[in-house]
């Protein structure tokens, strides 16, 4: 999966439904709770904290894992923050962080910073 989306909040609930249907697709269902999650976390910062000129996200399975992307035209690092109790955001890369079996980012050659995810497929998925 490929998509490329306008920097709206409102888009993300749709890359959220195409994630669930690829991975359906894919029969691999069992990971789609934890990888919208995943996926809402990393392009709700994109959108946030982007540059305003879209999002990029690709979903792809290699070899035994599901690869996330999210990338948008912001330079730097991606801020991991300590949230108080109170604080109504601010724990988006923790909880990636939790979800994933690997997360980090790098800096893209044409600018921007890509956001990245790693799942592992179920052994039957894997085997395939």
């Amino acid at each position: 999966m490929c998509l490329y989306i306008a920097g709206d909040p409102a888009l993300v609930a749709g890359v959220r439904r195409a994630l669930r249907g690829v991975l359906r697709d894919w029969g691999v269902s069992e990971l789609a709770e934890d990888m919208e999650l995943i996926v809402s976390e990393l392009v709700g910062n994109a959108v946030r904290h982007g540059s305003g000129l879209g999002v990029g996200v690709l979903l792809a399975a290699q070899d035994d894992l599901v690869l996330l992307e999210v990338s948008d035209g912001t330079a730097g690092q991606p801020a991991e923050r300590q949230a108080k109790d109170e604080d109504e955001d601010g724990r988006g890369l923790l909880i990636v962080r939790a979800l994933a079996k690997d997360c980090g980012w790098r800096t893209n050659d044409g600018g921007g910073t890509t956001v990245w995810a790693t799942m592992p497929l179920p052994a039957r998925r894997a085997a395939s």
